[in-house]
């Protein structure tokens, strides 16, 4: 091999090195963190109540936007639960279509559903948060149980939580659901996303009182009433666009305990129908929480992401056999990631090897939300434009 052929194939081994050598190393941490991570949730059905007969009254609040295609499944869910003390509060957050009228039939039929419906946004208020402090002062539970107006509760799944919560002195507990299929790209972005969510010890430190880390999801944040009132409540959130994790933030902050746990089976969220759908919703998120209101950090994350989905096509270059194993060695790590957050969670496992698929959908969501995010100055959420400067200075939660 002559000089000149020597040196070319020095700098194609640079070149693979650049490619593939940090997909690898964060495929292996993001693999080590997701096993930690999802594989210490305690799942929720495991827990068992014995022969308990007393029971603290809990009140569910439901904030709901438009959201005829799942309202009446979910409210009916909560309302059918086993649960012998409770009482639910749907809130009607200035709906357009038919939730507000679903929601007042189901009240004619249970008496254990109060419905509010909210015609105006104060000023300096997004609208869920808006939503959920509405049902807070109309709350008299000594456990309050925020879900989603799409989230469905299994029977048993609210004794269950209130024995776990208890038993461990928690203040604050949410789970990670057990989630509808959104199409094969959507699944593959959760999956993906769910694994990259252990990142940095997040889930494993959740119930350290020392650690910042705080992990929820709006399907079911259960909290206990006593504590919320030692907080500055919802005021403190009312312009967080991660309104799940600043809960858990808000209840952690202000000396309260916190821990996540595995929903399988007891709560499922019927989400996004499919990647369209997710793209559109999920805007904000990716420009608020992921982005921070940076359309370059935009641009930036979505390249990595694509870069993530993309590094196996080294193995096309002309390099040692043994070079490739690199790039199979992050290949695998993220499959494993991935395919482990998928059955962790109950999720059909086909979508969960397309996770090249995932980070590609990312990267178009990030991109496309840093677009729209430039295009506006802010984002627009529920019909109602914020912009940056109005948010940045008010988001706590930090990712």
């Amino acid at each position: 091999m002559g000089p000149g052929r020597s040196y070319a194939r020095s700098r194609l081994l640079v070149v693979y090195l650049l490619l593939v050598a940090i997909p690898t190393l964060l495929g292996l941490v993001v693999l080590g963190s997701t096993l930690l991570g999802l594989s210490r949730l305690t799942e929720l059905r495991a827990v068992s109540c014995g022969d308990r007969t007393t029971w603290p009254r809990v009140s569910i609040i439901s904030p709901a936007c438009n959201e005829e295609r799942h309202v009446a499944g979910a409210i009916e869910s909560m309302l059918e639960t086993d649960y012998p003390d409770l009482n639910v509060i749907a809130i009607d957050d200035r709906s357009t279509d038919r939730t507000g009228a679903l929601l007042d039939g189901l009240a004619a039929q249970h008496p254990r559903l109060r419905v509010k419906h909210v015609m105006e946004l104060p000023e300096g208020w997004l609208g869920k948060l808006n939503a959920l402090q509405t049902g807070v002062t109309l709350a008299d539970g000594e456990w309050l149980l925020f879900m989603d107006a799409d989230a469905h509760l299994a029977p048993g799944a609210l004794r269950r939580a209130i024995t776990l919560a208890e038993e461990r002195g928690l203040d604050c507990m949410s789970v990670v659901p057990e989630v509808a299929p959104a199409g094969l790209v959507g699944d593959a972005v959760f999956d993906v996303s769910l694994a990259l969510m252990s990142l940095g010890g997040r889930l494993q430190n959740v119930s350290d009182p020392g650690s910042r880390h705080v992990a929820a999801t709006g399907a079911f944040i259960l909290v206990r009433r006593a504590t919320f009132e030692r907080t500055p409540g919802f005021e403190w959130l009312r312009l967080e666009v991660a309104d799940d994790f600043g809960l858990a933030l808000l209840i952690k902050t202000h000396g309260g305990r916190c821990d996540i746990f595995n929903g399988r089976g007891d709560v499922q969220l019927e989400w996004y129908a499919s990647f369209t759908e997710m793209k559109r919703a999920m805007q904000k998120n990716c420009f608020a929480v992921v982005a921070r209101f940076s359309p370059l950090r935009s641009v930036g994350l979505s390249m990595f992401s694509g870069w993530m989905a993309l590094f196996p096509i080294a193995v096309l270059l002309d390099v040692p056999p043994a070079w490739h194993a690199l790039t199979a060695v992050g290949a695998l790590a993220l499959t494993a990631a991935s395919v482990t957050a998928a059955a962790r969670t109950g999720r059909r496992i086909i979508p969960a090897f397309l996770w090249p698929l995932g980070f590609l959908g990312m990267a178009w969501m990030t991109l496309r939300a840093g677009i729209i995010g430039f295009r506006l100055g802010g984002i627009e959420w529920r019909g109602v434009v914020y912009p940056t400067s109005l948010l940045a200075q008010r988001q706590r939660v930090k990712v």
